[in-house]
């Protein structure tokens, strides 16, 4: 009789047995310390591949082709450009791929990469360092059609937008006359959901979301009135958008169904930075939503939301990637990519009550990063001492000491202001900066750019 009952109980709970996320921790194979998840794309439930910058000379790229049991670091054509006294290795900020041969990237050194062959051999499909040096966006829609997306080659040009029908052995340029509006993050606040589709919002005196419906070459404005940190659309009708409010947070979450005919919006409890939205295929009332703090559910579109715990401290997140209804994978910072293989199922976390202190020194990027005004930088201290936190020109000059003082161990933050007082007289030109940290043996220094 006990067994039939425990059969019986079993059988009664098992329809509740998915109701609970579960995500695995998959970074075998992964280089471990601090770090910035950057990319990550995925093509089925075995291959994946992601992007990570560790710090100014070591930003690898790496595949799975077993579900992230392991990962496996390729060797594409990186490049080293001096800055100043440093040299700085060439990273991947945006990846996509078409399936497990196919893949692209596009790089802060104004470069798109492509390998039809796994990452073992790669070709470069496009540089042209009088139209961009620094691309933020890259999407393949399958082996041939793909948008990409890069800086003007000023901090005042509009963003340049490219198109491939030929899977890239062309890249052509799509808006000339060039759309009024430069590009102010990565990929965050641009969203192609075909070849054809998609939505930008520019920085500069351009704000506002605009929409085209010809792959780039024009534009028109939506009647969305927010700023933007966030966006992502399923179909041309479908979007969510996370907004300051009038406050710093929490954030706004505003939700179209009809193109921005008309759009809804709700305060929500997101407190960190946005990073990413994922809406499962063929189901796009079900959405993913990560930032730097947590990972968070809505099975309404968006009208509300649950946080799914999976890491008991911050769980850094960056990128997201459902390939169908089930299999979905979650890259973090500090070398973490972490994967389902029944949309959440059960929840599966790392327990650890016991507030730890760090074991090593560590310098982390700047976020968000490109920014402006103002960004935040993180370090931990695995013993307490004297710090000095100095941010530098690209010349090597001294533009700022944030930090000059003895601190306790544990993690830091301190938020660097462009409108600080500076020893500088002018105010700060757009460009690339370097921020570094010294204390006690330990030295580090990573970029940043700062982005009008």
């Amino acid at each position: 009789m006990r067994v039939k009952f425990f059969i019986i109980i079993l059988i009664i709970m098992l329809p509740y047995y998915n109701l609970f996320p579960q995500w695995e921790l998959r970074s075998n194979g992964l280089p471990v310390g601090s770090s910035t998840g950057y990319s990550l794309d995925a093509v089925d439930s075995n291959f994946a591949i992601v992007s990570i910058h560790y710090n100014i000379d070591d930003c690898p790229v790496l595949k799975t082709d077993n579900a992230g049991k392991y990962w496996e670091k390729l060797s594409w054509p990186q490049i080293l450009e001096p800055y100043g006294v440093l040299f700085v290795q060439e990273a991947a900020v945006d990846i996509s791929a078409s399936d497990s041969n196919h893949i692209w990237l596009c790089t802060d050194m104004g470069r798109i990469m492509a390998s039809a062959d796994g990452g073992i051999n790669w070709t470069i499909q496009y540089q042209d360092t009088l139209k961009t040096k620094f691309f933020n966006y890259i999407r393949m829609f399958d082996s041939l059609n793909g948008i990409a997306m890069g800086d003007g080659i000023k901090s005042d040009s509009p963003a340049l937008f490219l198109f491939t029908n030929d899977g890239g052995i062309n890249w052509t340029s799509t808006n000339d006359p060039p759309f009024d509006g430069g590009s102010g993050d990565f990929w965050r606040r641009l969203s192609f959901h075909n070849s054809v589709s998609g939505y930008f919002f520019p920085s500069g005196s351009f704000h506002g979301i605009y929409k085209t419906n010809d792959g780039g070459t024009t534009w028109f404005k939506t009647s969305f009135n927010l700023n933007v940190l966030l966006m992502k659309f399923y179909d041309d009708n479908l979007g969510l958008i996370i907004s300051p409010s009038t406050g710093s947070f929490p954030w706004i979450l505003s939700r179209t169904t009809n193109g921005f005919n008309t759009w809804d919006s709700y305060a929500t409890s997101f407190i960190d930075w946005p990073d990413d939205f994922e809406f499962l295929p063929g189901l796009p009332s079900k959405v993913w939503y990560t930032d730097m703090g947590g990972l968070y559910f809505s099975s309404d579109t968006g009208r509300t939301w649950t946080e799914q715990k999976i890491y008991d401290s911050s769980l850094k997140g960056r990128d997201l990637v459902f390939t169908d209804k089930n299999h979905g994978w979650l890259l973090c910072d500090d070398g973490k990519v972490f994967y389902t293989s029944n949309n959440g199922g059960i929840i599966t976390g790392i327990k650890n009550n016991k507030t730890e202190l760090p074991k090593n020194y560590s310098l982390q990027q700047n976020y968000p990063n490109p920014f402006n005004p103002s960004t935040v930088i993180s370090y931990n201290l695995p013993v307490s001492g004297k710090v000095v936190l100095k941010i530098y020109d690209i010349l090597g000059n001294e533009v700022l000491t944030l930090v000059n003082m003895v601190q306790t161990a544990g993690g830091h933050q301190v938020v660097f202001n462009t409108q600080q007082t500076t020893s500088r007289s002018t105010e700060l030109a757009s460009g690339i900066y370097f921020y570094t940290l010294k204390a006690g043996d330990f030295t580090e220094s990573k970029k940043m750019v700062l982005l009008k």
